[in-house]
C-alpha cells in the first residue's frame, strides 16, 4: 500500500511539473511580449491551477 502511495506522488509530481511548464509560471517576462501583459495582476492563472489540482485528486 505505502508502495502504491510513493509512486502515485511521484507519478502526481511529474505531472505537475508538466502542468506547471504548461501554465508558465507567473512573473513571466515573455507575457508582455505575447500581449498577456494586459491581463490585470489579480489574474485568474493562480486560483486556476489550485483548482486544477484539486479536481485531478
Amino acid at each position: 500500500m505505502l508502495e502504491r502511495v510513493e509512486l502515485d506522488l511521484g507519478e502526481e509530481c511529474k505531472r505537475q511539473d508538466a502542468l506547471a511548464q504548461w501554465l508558465t509560471p507567473e512573473p513571466d517576462p515573455r507575457e508582455g511580449i505575447n500581449g498577456f501583459g494586459s491581463v490585470n495582476p489579480s489574474s485568474p492563472k493562480n486560483t486556476e491551477h489550485i483548482y486544477i489540482k484539486d479536481f485531478s485528486r
